[in-house]
């Protein structure tokens, strides 16, 4: 059965990948699972706790904590792009995007006493927690905290992305760009990896992880080219993929070899197109990191085991 929050994850994902295809789309019909896609778990979050999962909760606040450190690396590398190598003054949004989230995760981190234990260079320990290396200092109450501070401000960049791909593609009628692809994907991307891992284990979360991106990827062509010969042409690969993850309960070490040669393989392959940088990443998260990770994953489970 699916855990809450691996279905959240998802949905999100499903909801991103649909503002990549403004134009298959209705606007309306976007803004309107957008707001439901953002506020649903966000009003689960501060209902009454009594009937919620704990383990959900920890799952879905720790996955946000990756997701949004991974969120500041891409768009601090937005801003070396931008900036220093294109020689152009970065939109005033990125800096919003900057300031505003990581404010509002400082903010509760103060409101919740979070405590530092050396001064601001403990505080800065507490605050990376997860990104760099542990302190020993750091107790429960702290983690939940510090991941609860980084679920929020992972949201709020969440809404703010999401607002102004929407709000372009409205005003301008076009994509907002690769940029903004990168920043609204692969940070969900990464928080869905998580969440599976975490829920399920290594077996089964490495098959839902090829299941799901083979889906994703069947609807993208669909909506892309509807039925057609060259539907069919681009699915194939992905279909096979799919045959191979059935396989994987059997035979799960010859898999996970495949998954990961396959990785490799669609790494070089993306590496040697001339994508620009944001596309090259995005791409990179979409088919090449999750099949990596997946036959790791496979790697190290038993034949016939769901761990």
């Amino acid at each position: 059965m699916f855990s809450n929050s691996f279905l959240k994850s998802l949905w999100l994902l499903l909801v991103a990948l649909l503002i990549l295809l403004e134009n298959a789309v209705p606007f309306q019909i976007l803004v309107f699972l957008s707001f439901i896609a953002i506020a649903a778990p966000l009003i689960r979050e501060f209902r009454k706790r009594s009937d919620l999962d704990e383990r959900q909760m920890e799952i879905s606040h720790y996955s946000s904590h990756i997701a949004y450190f991974v969120f500041l690396f891409l768009l601090g590398l937005g801003f070396i792009n931008e900036w220093m190598i294109k020689g152009q003054r970065p939109e005033l949004i990125m800096f919003l995007l900057l300031f505003i989230p990581i404010s509002a995760k400082v903010v509760i981190c103060l409101f919740q006493n979070y405590g530092s234990p050396s001064g601001p260079r403990g505080f800065a320990r507490l605050f990376f927690r997860g990104i760099v290396p542990a302190d020993k200092a750091i107790d429960e109450r702290q983690n939940v905290i510090g991941n609860f501070s980084s679920h929020i401000a992972f949201y709020v960049y969440t809404i703010m992305v999401v607002a102004w791909s929407l709000y372009r593609f409205n005003t301008a009628d076009k994509h907002p760009g690769n940029l903004w692809n990168m920043l609204l994907l692969v940070p969900m991307l990464i928080k869905f990896y998580i969440s599976l891992f975490k829920n399920y284990g290594a077996g089964t979360g490495a098959r839902i992880i090829c299941f799901v991106i083979a889906g994703i990827w069947l609807l993208f062509v669909l909506l892309s080219h509807g039925i057609s010969l060259e539907m069919i042409i681009e699915a194939t690969p992905f279909l096979l993929l799919t045959a191979t993850a059935f396989l994987s309960h059997r035979f799960p070490k010859v898999t996970g070899s495949i998954f990961i040669l396959l990785g490799i393989g669609s790494l070089t392959f993306f590496h040697w197109h001339n994508f620009e940088i944001y596309q090259r990443l995005l791409m990179y998260s979409i088919i090449p990191l999750p099949l990596v990770l997946s036959g790791s994953a496979l790697l190290s489970a038993k034949k016939y085991s769901d761990e």
